[in-house]
């Protein structure tokens, strides 16, 4: 999700982390803007502090960003008191001071919009291409659209809609459902998929799944950078939320081929299998054992 950040906002924000700077008390000689994004940045406040700008950092100098968005760039700062305007959650430790925590794709008002495509092309560029030659022209557009369904499950607005229904037959008859996954390791961004094998035992006086959800949310939570253990658990929690946790039990095993073992690196068949189990099906064998059969028996 992109958001466009307005020179009214900035300012305002960038207000916000003057007041924050103040009410630490510690008073500092000059200001460095990391280049490009810290430049607009270091200039604000100066003005709001009351100190310089300066070309070269000493120990009394702030340094500024406009964001932190991985820490990486921080880190080459690190025997500095350091802040930025925004930051990610999980970037808040590597800054002394910010602004406001933006989980989304800014665009700030002060630097020239050239979008991911323009990044994708200096990708292009690193591995040796010519990004302008006739077939890859129209590459990182397609690209770009390709990650918007393929990393949906980054989206909140595209979480499936779970559909329950209560559970008039008090059912505790096991429920098995299974169909084909894909999925982007988050290692090396390349695809694993395969064959997930689900099941769950409803409440007797509880709701039960639509079942064709369960494709959906296996869909979706596949669908960003992923391990294929932590999906097995996103796809059991997501379902058992929708329960409100009113559930015997729920199982999955998902077997998948990683390219990235079988295309790089040993180049071997990169086959995995990862098992998630709760409820009855970790505690009861009998009902764990006619689980596995299932899965034999869809085969």
């Amino acid at each position: 999700m992109k958001e466009q950040i307005t020179f009214e906002q900035y300012n305002t924000d960038i207000e916000l982390l003057t007041n924050k700077i103040k009410q630490s008390g510690k008073k500092y000689e000059s200001v460095f803007g990391i280049p490009r994004g810290g430049y607009y940045v270091a200039i604000q406040l100066s003005g709001l502090l009351g100190i310089p700008v300066v070309n070269k950092p000493n120990k009394d100098t702030l340094i500024v960003d406009d964001i932190c968005d991985t820490g990486v760039t921080m880190s080459t700062y690190k025997d500095y008191d350091t802040c930025a305007v925004y930051i990610r959650e999980n970037t808040k430790d590597n800054v002394t001071y910010y602004g406001v925590v933006k989980e989304t794709w800014l665009l700030f008002p002060d630097e020239k919009e050239t979008g991911i495509e323009d990044h994708i092309r200096r990708i292009l560029s690193y591995i040796g291409e010519d990004p302008n030659r006739e077939g890859l022209v129209g590459t990182p557009d397609r690209i770009v659209r390709m990650w918007g369904e393929i990393m949906r499950g980054y989206d909140p607005a595209q979480k499936p809609k779970i559909t329950t229904f209560s559970n008039d037959m008090e059912s505790t008859d096991m429920v098995f459902d299974s169909g084909d996954y894909y999925s982007m390791c988050e290692h090396h961004m390349m695809p694993f998929f395969g064959k997930y094998y689900f099941a769950y035992v409803p409440k007797k006086d509880g709701r039960i799944l639509g079942i064709s959800k369960v494709a959906r949310v296996v869909g979706y939570c596949a669908a960003r950078l992923q391990l294929q253990e932590r999906l097995a658990r996103d796809v059991v929690k997501m379902l058992t939320d929708a329960l409100d946790g009113q559930v015997e039990g729920m199982a999955i095993v998902m077997r998948g081929t990683h390219l990235c073992k079988t295309m790089r690196g040993v180049k071997n068949n990169g086959q995995m299998t990862v098992a998630h189990l709760s409820g009855v099906f970790k505690d009861d064998p009998q009902t764990r054992s006619e689980f596995y059969k299932l899965i034999e028996q869809s085969k």
